[in-house]
């Protein structure tokens, strides 16, 4: 499980996106603080975390469809 690594790590926001691969590309290319990488997350969420210029950590994330799904028994 992933969650070793963004447990230490708190964001303040989270932030919905529909294309996260892309986002983070572009975080990348423009040298943005990235301090979780993009991951697919078990329990269905691809997500990474960014610091905007004030500090604030930020979850961007998508709903990964069909990866996760919890039914009431």
């Amino acid at each position: 499980m992933r969650d070793e690594g963004s447990s230490a790590i708190h964001p303040q926001i989270s932030m919905e996106v529909a294309d996260v691969d892309d986002v983070h590309s572009r975080a990348v290319s423009r040298g943005e603080n990235i301090v979780y990488p993009l991951a697919n997350e078990p329990w269905g969420f691809g997500r990474f975390f960014i610091v905007d210029p004030n500090g604030i950590i930020i979850n961007v994330m998508r709903h990964i469809e069909g990866e996760f799904v919890r039914t009431a028994t």
